[in-house]
């Protein structure tokens, strides 16, 4: 080993271990509506958190019952440490009967991490971390 290079790698390896690299923590949660009843009409939607801090999205489907477990790498193995913008994804079906797709159920606001107004701080005071969300046109 090049005795010249070791205290540069040193360095690297404690900026990794300082910057909490591969570490992630469990979250679940669940959707609600804002008057706190499950949203359970969004299942088979998804719930996005952006780390701005660690570039990363860590992602989950919203399951029958509205909740969430969050995956960033490897399914399950949760989300890293920090604050996160959450955003939802509504899955809205293909066409119904009509021919056209089925309105939108929740506020546009919530499809962009800039405007859904939700924020996680990693790892959180409460599990589940219940997120409350407005249906379309209640504003």
């Amino acid at each position: 080993m090049d005795r010249a290079r070791l205290p540069s790698r040193a360095l690297l390896l404690a900026i990794a271990a300082l910057a909490g690299c591969g570490r992630y923590y469990p979250l679940e949660g669940q959707l609600v509506w804002t008057d706190g009843t499950p949203a359970t009409e969004l299942a088979g939607s998804s719930v996005y958190f952006e780390s701005a801090e660690h570039r990363t999205i860590s992602r989950s489907i919203v399951g029958p019952d509205a909740t969430f477990r969050l995956t960033t790498e490897r399914p399950e193995d949760g989300v890293p440490p920090g604050v996160h913008r959450v955003y939802v994804i509504e899955s809205r079906g293909g066409p119904g009967e009509s021919g056209k797709r089925p309105p939108p159920r929740i506020d546009e606001r919530f499809l962009r991490p800039e405007t859904s107004g939700l924020e996680v701080t990693v790892p959180p005071k409460e599990q589940p971390v219940i997120l409350k969300i407005e249906r379309a046109g209640r504003r």
